[in-house]
C-alpha cells in the first residue's frame, strides 16, 4: 500500500527502507525538520524560559502526526528497527532539537543550549506519556464524561500548559 502511494516497487521501496518501522521513522524525521522550522520561524517574543516552552508546545500542538510518531516511535518500533538506521534516526532527531534550543538560547529563553535541550525533553517525556492517554479510545473518551470523574481531567493542553509553568517556575 505505501509501495503504491508512492508510485514505485514494493521491491524499490525496501531498497530505501530495509522496514516498514524504517518508514515510520523517515516519516518522523519529516515531520521532526518541518516542526523544528516552525518553532524557528515565528513573530512572537520568545525571551523567557516561559514562552520558549509555551511556544515549542503550541507548535506541538499543530502538529497531531507528530505527536502520534513521537508517541509510538520510542515504545515500540525502535525495538525493531536495524542499528544502523536507528543511529541515524537518532542523529538526525538530534540535530532538529539542537536547532531549537539554539534558538531558546539566540532569544535569550535559556542559559545554554544544554538547558535548552534539558527543557526539551522534559515537556517531550510528558507530552509523549499524557498523549496517548489523553487522546485515548471512544471508549475512555466516553467514560471520562461521567461525573464521578470530573475531578479527574485529561483535558492534553491544560494538563501541559499546567506542566510547563511548574517547569519553568
Amino acid at each position: 500500500m505505501i509501495a503504491k502511494a508512492a508510485e514505485i516497487s514494493p521491491s524499490g521501496l525496501y531498497r530505501y527502507y530495509p522496514t516498514k518501522e524504517s518508514i515510520l521513522f523517515a516519516l518522523y524525521c519529516e515531520e521532526l525538520e518541518n516542526f523544528s522550522r516552525r518553532i524557528r520561524k515565528t513573530n512572537k517574543e520568545i525571551g523567557t524560559k516561559f514562552e520558549f516552552a509555551q511556544h515549542y508546545c503550541e507548535c506541538l500542538f499543530e502538529e497531531p502526526r507528530l505527536l502520534l510518531l513521537m508517541s509510538i516511535l520510542g515504545s515500540t518500533i525502535e525495538r525493531e528497527i536495524p542499528i544502523d538506521f536507528l543511529i541515524e534516526f537518532k542523529i538526525k532527531s538530534f540535530s532538529s532539537y539542537d536547532e531549537i534550543a539554539e534558538f531558546g538560547l539566540h532569544n535569550g529563553a535559556v542559559l545554554n543550549k544544554h538547558e535548552g535541550i534539558e527543557m526539551i525533553w522534559d515537556i517531550n517525556f510528558y507530552v509523549i506519556g499524557l498523549y496517548p492517554i489523553a487522546h485515548g479510545s471512544e471508549n475512555v473518551n466516553e467514560a471520562m464524561k461521567d461525573k464521578r470523574l470530573s475531578t479527574h481531567s485529561l483535558i492534553f493542553e491544560e494538563k501541559v500548559r499546567d506542566y510547563i509553568v511548574r517547569l519553568t517556575s
